[in-house]
Order: C-alpha cells, then structure tokens, then sequence
C-alpha cells in the first residue's frame, strides 16, 4: 500500500513539470476510455499505444486508468445491455461480419457485447470529461504556478547606500597639499648669487 501511495505521488509530482490543462484534461479523458474497454484483447492494447504516442499528460491518464478499472466492474450490467443493442442492430450486422473475417480485428473481441458497451460509453464520455475537467485543470495548474513561484529563494537586494563609519572610529584628516616647484623660469636667484656674477662682470 505504501508503495502504491509513493507511485501516485511519484506520478502526481511528474504532471506538474511541462503538461498543460489541455494536455491534463485530454489525460483524464483518455485514461477513463482506457479504464472502461476490459483487458486482455486486442482492443486495450491497440488504445493504449494510441494513448502513450499522444502529446497528452502520461501521469493523469495512467491514475484514471487505474481509478476507472477498478470500479468500472460495476457498470458491466449497463454496458452488457448497450453491448448487445449495438451488436444486434439490423444496420449494422453485416459490418460486423465483415470486421469478424478481417485479420486481428476478431482478437480485439468487438463482438462480446461488454467490451462493445464500455468502448460505445468511453468513446462518448471522451469530449465531455475533457470539457469538464479542462477549467479545474485550468485553476490548478495557476495554483502550482503560484506555489512554485513563492517556493523560489528571493533575490538579494542591493544596497546603494554609503557605508556609514563607526562611532568610535575618527577619520584622520587630510595631509595638506604640498606646493608645486617653480618652473626654471620662475626660480628666484639668491642675492649673493648675484653679487658674485657682477664681480665676475
């Protein structure tokens, strides 16, 4: 049981990473046609090929597969009557013969009048479990959106400000400029230089 618990939750986790409502809601409805059809034919394996090469969400169809089959036992009394309406319909006889002497189409048991039946009300369910469940998978997609979203680390924010110094810290002030040397033409001689070069003269 434990490990049927940690499958559905393994698949669960699995429809929220890339499936959209569409693809979960056709998931839904293609899981309940494939739940309904009983086992063991040609038929189930024939759709559940078609369902595993379609673009829809793999997770949601296999759950309901499972969800159907195990309670669609309850509707063999309605789909035994349906079966047999659609099997004993003048019209529609001399195309069931003909599908009976085709190669491999008399294992998909088409002419048992359960496996007609669940196929008949699978296929009719088809659009309206996908129209149904397509606006709740709408919203509970935009609620794993959110979830995902709050569960990211936030960016850390970046502080303009200046650094503001400690109290107990002094900045030192300023040493003082010091002044430019003179150019050579702006050097003052000294007096007494200029007293030995008059002698001199």
């Amino acid at each position: 049981m434990i490990w049927l618990i940690r499958r559905a939750a393994f698949f669960w986790k699995l429809a929220h990473i890339k499936d959209t409502p569409r693809r979960l809601a056709f998931g839904l409805a293609c899981g309940v046609l494939l739940g309904l059809v009983p086992k063991g034919n040609l038929l189930a394996i024939g759709i559940a090929m078609v369902v595993f090469a379609t673009h829809v969400s793999l997770p949601v169809a296999t759950a309901s597969a499972l969800g159907v089959s195990l309670f669609g036992t309850w509707l063999d009394p309605v789909t035994h009557r349906l079966g047999q309406a659609i099997l004993t319909q003048p019209l529609l006889t001399p195309i069931w013969d003909r599908l009976y002497h085709v190669p491999l189409v008399a294992w998909t048991s088409f002419n048992n009048t359960v496996v007609m039946g669940n196929l008949f009300l699978g296929l009719v369910l088809l659009y309206p479990v996908y129209r149904l469940s397509l606006p709740w998978f709408v919203r509970y997609r935009h609620w794993v959106d959110l979830r995902t979203a709050g569960e990211q680390p936030d960016e850390p924010a970046t502080d303009t400000a200046p650094a503001v110094p400690d109290a107990g810290v002094t900045e030192s002030e300023p040493a003082p400029a010091r002044p430019l040397d003179p150019s050579p033409a702006q050097r003052v001689i000294p007096r007494r230089a200029t007293r030995k070069l008059r002698k001199c003269a």
